[in-house]
């Protein structure tokens, strides 16, 4: 599959928010993303310059344990896969 561009919506309360994490692909490719929107679960759009061709995406939540807190819930609302025709319609 050809990638254009993700959408990561995040829960959408301040306890469960992730604040970054860790996109992994096919091939040994990966993008740290920063700042992760959560209030109002808002979209966090994640472009490529050049579309990712890849059978499998991962998205690791606060890969270093930097901003863990107990009792939370973290994690994803939603994660999209757009392809680089569905990126260029929005």
């Amino acid at each position: 599959m050809e990638i254009g561009r993700i959408n990561l919506v995040d829960r959408g309360h301040e306890i469960n928010q992730i604040s970054e994490g860790l996109l992994e692909w096919e091939g040994g490719g990966n993008k740290m993303i920063n700042n992760i929107q959560w209030q109002n679960q808002v979209d966090n759009w994640i472009t490529f310059d050049t579309p990712i061709t890849t059978s499998w995406i991962k998205f690791t939540i606060d890969p270093d344990e930097k901003y863990f807190q107990t009792g939370s819930e973290r994690g994803l609302a939603e994660f999209q896969v757009f392809t680089p025709e569905e990126t260029t319609s929005h």
